[in-house]
C-alpha cells in the first residue's frame, strides 16, 4: 500500500485535497482527525494522556486562566499529535487489508512522524502552508459556520497558524514538500505533482 500524507496546519485546505486526491486515485481516505478523537475519547478521563491529548482544552484553559503562553501551546499541539503518531502504523496496517493506496490528512502529522512511517511501507508527503495568520483565522471562522465568538476562538486560530510555521519549518528541513495553500482552486493538482500523482 502506497500511503499519500497531506499535512499542515489547520484550516489550509488539507481535508478538501485529499479527498478530491483520494477520489482521483481511487484510494481510500482517513482524516487523521478521526484517530484523534479516537484516542481522545478512549483515553481515561483525568488521566495524562487525556490531558496531552486535548489541546482545545488546554487553549480553553490558557486564555482563562492568561496571559496565555504560545510556546506552551504549540508544544502541547506537537506533543499531541506525537500520540496520535505513535497509534498511525497499527491504523495504517489495518487500513493495508482493504486498500492499494491511501490518503491520509490532518495537521497531527509531522514530517518526523512521516519519516517514521516511511521506514516501514512507501510514503509520499506533502503540507498545504498558508503563511497568513489572517487567513488561517477567516478560514477557522468559516469552519464554525456562524457559532457565537468565544474567548478562545483567537488563540485557536493563533495556534493553528504557529503550528503550521513550524510544521513548514520541520517540513523544509526534512527535504519534504511544502506549497501554498492558495490559491485553493488549484490545490489539487499541484499536490498531485508534489506527490508524484498528477492526472494525466
Amino acid at each position: 500500500m502506497t500511503v499519500f500524507a497531506i499535512g499542515g496546519g489547520a484550516g489550509v485546505g488539507k481535508t478538501t485535497a485529499a479527498r478530491a486526491l483520494a477520489a482521483r486515485l481511487g484510494a481510500g481516505w482517513l482524516q487523521l482527525d478521526t484517530v484523534w478523537l479516537a484516542l481522545l475519547e478512549g483515553a481515561e478521563p483525568g488521566s495524562a494522556r487525556r490531558d496531552a491529548l486535548d489541546v482545545r482544552s488546554a487553549v480553553r484553559g490558557a486564555v482563562r486562566a492568561g496571559p496565555v503562553d504560545p510556546d506552551a501551546l504549540l508544544a502541547r499541539q506537537i506533543a499531541a499529535a506525537g500520540l496520535v503518531e505513535e497509534v498511525l502504523p497499527t491504523v495504517l496496517a489495518f487500513e493495508a487489508a482493504a486498500h492499494r493506496h491511501l490518503v491520509i490528512d490532518g495537521s497531527w502529522l509531522t514530517p518526523a512522524g512521516v519519516a517514521r512511517l516511511a521506514a516501514d511501507l512507501p510514503v509520499r508527503a506533502a503540507y498545504l502552508h498558508e503563511a497568513d495568520p489572517v487567513a488561517v483565522r477567516r478560514a477557522m471562522d468559516t469552519r464554525r459556520a456562524g457559532a457565537h465568538p468565544r474567548p478562545w476562538h483567537d488563540a485557536m486560530a493563533h495556534l493553528a497558524w504557529t503550528y503550521g510555521q513550524w510544521v513548514a519549518e520541520q517540513a523544509q528541513a526534512a527535504g519534504q514538500p511544502v506549497l501554498p495553500a492558495r490559491p485553493f482552486a488549484t490545490a489539487l493538482d499541484r499536490l498531485g505533482v508534489a506527490l508524484g500523482c498528477a492526472a494525466d
